[in-house]
């Protein structure tokens, strides 16, 4: 999976795109950005290729057809369910990538449907709910580090043998995933590097594990000893060879390896070294590097008109499905929507053949 995605983990529909070869995991652990001092450009809690948009009736897929009515609600349910963990474990960043927990779930609801009407999906209502369930169940800590439980691990797996086109792993069958290049769609069904210590240059690392420089690579738990190759777990960071928790509010910091607890909302202050908390504003309103703090926008926001001088733009809503988007000038598209070819595009499995 990125590791600028840890921090959404592979969430139950995230499975169609889960992928860990997708960038390497820096040695201060879990892929929290470095803290920036003040002037810099902002930087957002995650990276959010976001932009709102209407959110279709409940059996509505992607490419306009449907899933039945068991399939409708078991991803709802899974929806809520996952999206009200994230918020538990990262508060913060629903507000960022979402608004609320209600637009999250109607936005993960989207994903599923597709995931469930996918050509040759292994995926079914009874293995979403399961999934969920059990995930809802675990660790935060599993949550952003992408452990997943073995109810999101069928035995059967789908129908998509070695090296067929798919959109998603929940295509592949058992023991492979949808392996897809940088901004790439579609992929093909490629068999995981199971192993810490397994080469990832041309394969997924499995549940668990994490590519950092072409090799999987196990998370560290707090106290363990990392460095190159030794990953801690997020939001954890490396301080003299052992993970170390993240810094709670008003703690002392510093900014070269942000150790302040970003699922607690904050950053390293460069004028206080201290851990404060980010600050959210609505589109319209200032963001940025401000006087009270760093300011990201909400609901899936762009903060406009930054640079490596200025430090103060304005929030931007995301483009609906349909409308114009650009990843770099803005308007971005809401999760999980993409900007393809310009437009905010909702998942469609059905064309990657």
């Amino acid at each position: 999976m990125k590791t600028s995605d840890l921090v959404l983990a592979c969430s139950v529909w995230a499975l169609a795109g889960c992928s860990s070869n997708a960038a390497d995991a820096g040695s201060t652990g879990g892929g929290a950005e470095g803290g920036e001092a003040d002037g810099a450009a902002d930087a957002p809690l995650a990276d959010s290729q976001a932009g709102d948009s209407p959110v279709g009736d409940a059996g509505s897929r992607a490419d306009g057809g449907t899933v039945d009515d068991a399939g409708a609600a078991a991803c709802a349910a899974a929806a809520l369910a996952l999206c009200t963990k994230e918020s538990t474990c990262w508060p913060d960043l629903v507000e960022q990538l979402y608004g609320d927990v209600q637009t999250c779930a109607a936005r993960g609801a989207l994903s599923c449907h597709d995931e469930l009407a996918a050509p040759g999906t292994g995926w079914t209502a009874s293995i979403e709910t399961a999934c969920t369930d059990a995930i809802v169940a675990g660790s935060c800590t599993d949550y952003f580090d992408g452990v997943l439980p073995s109810a999101c691990l069928p035995a059967a797996g789908g129908s998509v043998g070695a090296l067929g086109v798919c959109a998603g792993t929940v295509q592949c069958a058992a023991g492979s995933s949808c392996l897809k290049a940088s901004g790439s769609s579609c992929g093909n069904c490629t068999a995981e590097a199971t192993t810490a210590g397994a080469s990832c240059t041309t394969a997924d690392c499995a549940s668990g594990l994490v590519c950092v420089s072409g090799v999987c690579a196990a998370w560290v738990p707090v106290g363990g000893a990392c460095g190159a190759g030794n990953p801690c777990s997020f939001p954890n960071y490396c301080a003299g060879g052992i993970c170390t928790a993240g810094s709670t509010l008003g703690a002392s910091c510093t900014t070269t390896s942000d150790t302040c607890d970003r699922t607690q909302g904050l950053y390293c202050r460069a004028s206080s070294k201290k851990c404060e908390a980010y600050l959210f504003a609505d589109a319209g309103q200032p963001c940025g590097v401000l006087t009270g703090g760093r300011t990201v926008c909400k609901g899936g926001g762009l903060c406009m008109g930054l640079s490596a001088t200025v430090t103060k733009g304005t929030c931007i809503p995301p483009a609906k499905e349909g409308a114009a988007c650009n990843v770099t000038a803005g308007p971005p598209c809401m999760r999980p929507a993409i900007c393809a070819s310009g437009v905010c595009t909702l998942p469609d499995s059905s064309t990657c053949h």
